[in-house]
């Protein structure tokens, strides 16, 4: 038996923009906790400051100069190393995916990449070593068009939600700070892109059996942009307490897998 592996990442901020770093303008109380349950690393250095860079190197192991993407906008080779097909084909481990990637341009409204066309077609996995992958990015739409599975979803699902999160790549400023590309956020917690992420983890680690190895890696959307937001007003821990080796007990809702019942998100996806 190896480790099971929880990798949560949020997307994505300076280090003393978080409380347990000392920030004050941000909430952060979800990342403070894991902080003070387990250990805070001062001197940890990201290979760069931009999302697709750094997650190509989170997922490759790789330096930027090595995998190839030195900005957004470049994509990682679809060939690229993956830590995922690696414990899988190599440990057997089960692997999972939920929430931002960002692997390649996720604004692709011609739909030239593997992800962005996934997300179209409703495509859950597998894909880059990961055999279940579902996405989400800081913003339910782009230029009227829903963007990752959870756009789709919201759209399906909750439509007047489409255009309630800070509008991506613009400079107007808003919610309690003024700060550009952001805004106070009138989404419900139950409909928020990063509790739909946490819902749909506890989901997946309720399918798994006690004994099997995993590697979930939950790239939570950014939460800056709706800061002061009902979305995180009253932020989760459910994240920050969860034992995967143990697996949740209860979850808010029903069978994930049943289409048939007001089950989690992935019920709803399906």
């Amino acid at each position: 038996m190896g480790r099971k592996i929880l990798l949560i990442t949020s997307d994505q901020q300076r280090y003393d923009s978080l409380g347990c770093n000392g920030g004050r303008i941000a909430r952060t109380p979800v990342i403070d906790a894991l902080a003070r349950a387990g250990i805070n690393y001062h001197r940890a250095y990201n290979q760069n400051t931009v999302c697709m860079p750094a997650r190509s190197t989170m997922l490759t192991g790789q330096y930027a100069r090595t995998h190839g993407v030195y900005a957004n906008g470049v994509p990682l080779p679809e060939d690229a190393l993956s830590i995922a097909a690696t414990l899988k084909e190599k440990a057997g481990y089960k692997t999972a995916l939920l929430g931002k990637a960002h692997f390649e341009p996720n604004m692709d409204m011609q739909q030239r990449f593997a992800e962005t066309r996934r997300q179209a077609t409703g495509d859950f996995g597998p894909w880059r070593g990961f055999d279940r992958a579902i996405h989400a990015t800081h913003i339910a739409s782009f230029m009227g068009r829903p963007v990752g599975h959870y756009g789709r979803w919201l759209q399906q699902n909750h439509p007047e939600h489409m255009n309630s999160f800070a509008p991506l790549l613009d400079a107007s400023g808003g919610g309690d700070t003024g700060a550009p590309e952001t805004k106070h956020n009138p989404i419900p917690r139950e409909y928020y892109h990063t509790d739909w992420v946490a819902d749909l983890t506890l989901d997946y680690l309720k399918t798994l059996d006690a004994e099997d190895d995993f590697l979930r890696l939950d790239e939570l959307p950014g939460s800056a942009p709706s800061l002061g937001s009902a979305g995180i007003g009253k932020p989760s821990l459910r994240l920050a307490r969860a034992r995967p080796a143990a697996r949740p007990s209860r979850l808010r809702r029903r069978d994930p897998q049943d289409p048939g019942t007001e089950a989690g998100p992935l019920a709803r996806l399906l």
